[in-house]
């Protein structure tokens, strides 16, 4: 797996003050911020496509928009677990095997490595429109 995207999913959980996710946000230049009160606060790039979730103070979320939007570009890297964006749901469910939870919009799976879930979006054309990975008490 990619550095970065390993970084990431190691943040996960962690306080936003520790070193490894202070180190992250300055080697990334994950600059932008924004805080949806009272207790959530995003740090992300939306030149690179990825947003960090945290509440109350840590990593609960790590998102990564694969399609651009409004407020984001799409994220240019390569993408976690073997995923691409021009799967469709099925191709996803045969590489990642049996979701937990599935409809026509989003499939979640367990991330048996680390207890995290993994959230995947669709978009209109069933391509992967964004990835979210959750914290593993968020799940």
């Amino acid at each position: 797996m990619e550095p970065f995207i390993s970084e990431l999913l190691n943040a996960l959980g962690k306080s936003i003050d520790s070193t490894d996710v202070q180190a992250l946000i300055r080697r990334y230049e994950l600059t932008d911020e924004y805080s949806d009160p009272p207790f959530r606060h995003y740090v992300g790039s939306s030149a690179q496509g990825i947003d960090l979730l945290f509440e109350d103070g840590h990593l609960i979320a790590v998102q990564i928009f694969t399609e651009a939007t409004k407020d984001f570009a799409a994220f240019e890297g390569p993408l976690p677990f073997g995923i691409r964006r021009d799967m469709s749901q099925l191709q996803v469910h045969e590489l990642l095997g049996q979701a937990i939870e599935a409809d026509e919009f989003d499939s979640k799976f367990a991330v048996s490595s680390t207890g995290a879930k993994l959230v995947v979006n669709y978009g209109g054309a069933l391509s992967v429109r964004y990835l979210n990975i959750l914290a593993p008490k968020q799940a």
